[in-house]
């Protein structure tokens, strides 16, 4: 995936990009993670409008499942 997608900024004539891969980590460290991470954004929901925050409330339900 990682290169068709440089291909394609290529053929685009794209040459500055910066590739960023994130991960929340494996089966064994993702729970810790989503614990904090859904603690932070309980602490700020203030700073996500509507439509963020019931997709991050979402995407929680859906990792969390995996």
């Amino acid at each position: 995936m990682i290169q068709l997608y440089a291909a394609l900024l290529a053929r685009l004539g794209v040459t500055e990009y910066e590739l960023q891969l994130n991960s929340i980590g494996d089966a064994a460290c993702r729970p810790a993670y989503l614990a904090r991470l859904n603690a932070w954004l309980d602490d700020h929901a203030d700073l996500l409008d509507d439509e963020r925050t019931r997709e991050s409330a979402r995407r929680a339900r859906c990792v969390s499942s995996t």
